[in-house]
């Protein structure tokens, strides 16, 4: 059995789940808990209610206000970190001193992007695995969109458009992060910043953005991840290839796949318009569950997940390259693809 430990006991952490409107286990706690591998040992906090709160509504042997001192005291193998962006780089390489086997950490890893490669050379160097919360690597929709166009179900791909809401960090960054599983590393971007709604996240401003991107695939990536309002939310992909196209809306929950066919549609003899050919409804799957297995796994086979340090540095350089970008009338940032 792994021991567990939580820092931060925000939403993500494990109040998320107490929310009626959404679907399935979106917490740490509660991943950690269904995973029948895992145990939580350990939860910190500074807020004491929330940590005795969390403690007593779960079963966990201690508490601790400082995660320094859980670190010490307590014999842990995984640790979560669920603290605000600014904080993981201390705690992340805290973790890595104390020994630990692997560390699932929110995302963005920084704000920084040496900090992020420090954070993730720190793990390597330790032979850590380093998760990263980038949730829709695990998740049964956005893994078979990986399987179609891995297979050339719509040829070589060309764009890919992405369809966000405010925060780049903390929310478009998913998005983002999907674009480089599908097109690879990014070479260059250039950005806008248009304005609209600006979401503050823990007392820090992640307002959003519009950008374009070039890959080594030789892919171009459009990014809008904007809104007019906090409650204002969009999630999807469009994806084109040479061959057809594959959308994904309503947040992940509906696959579309188009494919070029001549067609009564179509503008005249010999011409093909987009036909679609499949509507698929992936099944559900407990994603962060299965990113717990996933880590458990990596451990046993010194192996790394399928959303870790590496992988997530392209969507980190991607953000940033929008925000310098846009501060500097849009002149297109070079970025050093992943090595």
């Amino acid at each position: 059995m792994y021991q567990v430990g939580v820092i931060g006991l925000g939403q993500i952490a494990w109040s998320i789940d107490d929310d009626p409107g959404r679907k399935g286990i979106w917490s740490h706690v509660g991943a950690y808990e269904h995973f029948p591998r895992t145990e939580i040992r350990s939860v910190s906090t500074r807020n004491q209610s929330v940590g005795e709160a969390v403690r007593d509504k779960h079963s966990v042997p201690t508490y601790h206000s400082d995660y320094r001192a859980m670190l010490e005291t307590e014999n842990l193998d995984i640790v979560s970190v669920c603290t605000p962006i600014a904080t993981h780089r201390d705690i992340v390489l805290a973790c890595a001193q104390a020994g630990v086997k692997a560390i699932f950490c929110e995302k963005t890893l920084s704000f920084d992007i040496d900090e992020a490669e420090e954070m993730v050379d720190v793990c390597e160097e330790h032979g850590i695995v380093l998760a990263v919360n980038f949730v829709k690597r695990w998740d049964s929709t956005y893994r078979y969109v990986h399987e179609l166009l891995a297979r050339g179900a719509i040829g070589d791909l060309q764009t890919i458009v992405a369809y966000g809401a405010t925060a780049l960090y903390t929310s478009t960054s998913h998005l983002i992060d999907m674009m480089c599983l599908y097109a690879g590393s990014p070479l260059w971007v250039v950005g806008e910043d248009p304005g609209g709604d600006v979401r503050n996240v823990h007392g820090v401003d992640d307002p959003g953005g519009i950008g374009m991107v070039g890959f080594d695939s030789g892919v171009i990536g459009f990014i809008k991840g904007c809104s007019l309002g906090p409650r204002q939310y969009m999630s999807e992909l469009d994806i084109m290839g040479e061959r057809g196209r594959i959308r994904i809306t309503d947040d992940g929950k509906s696959v579309s796949v188009f494919e070029f066919a001549e067609t009564s549609t179509s503008p005249g003899s010999g011409y093909e318009s987009l036909s679609e050919v499949e509507t698929t409804l992936p099944a559900f799957n407990e994603r962060m569950v299965d990113a717990i297995a996933d880590i458990v796994d990596c451990i046993e086979s010194n192996e790394q997940p399928r959303s870790n340090g590496r992988t997530s540095l392209s969507a980190l350089r991607i953000i940033d390259g929008i925000r310098r970008s846009a501060n500097y009338d849009n002149a297109r940032i070079l970025i050093q693809a992943n090595p």
